[in-house]
């Protein structure tokens, strides 16, 4: 079993969450399904690999905010 296939059948078994909390599970399964990490067998996955590739999301979420909130300060200096 792949690591995304065991995060599909743990999710399937939750019923009764709201919307967003909904949401926010296929967000994450969609970042896994893009993802190596997701392709691991469950069963060679070591807690180092988990720590490494929350620590690669988090880095990737870093540079893409960044990007994000760079553009409106450079045009705030364009304006002054």
């Amino acid at each position: 079993m792949r690591v995304l296939d065991l995060v599909k059948k743990c999710l399937s078994q939750k019923t009764g969450v709201w919307h967003n909390t909904e949401a926010n599970y296929n967000f994450v399964l969609n970042i896994i399904k893009k993802e190596d990490f997701g392709r691991q067998r469950i069963d060679r996955v070591k807690l180092s690999d988990a720590k490494c590739w929350l620590i690669k999301l988090q880095q990737s979420s870093i540079h893409s905010i960044r990007g994000v909130v760079r553009l409106p300060f450079r045009w705030r200096l364009m304006m002054i």
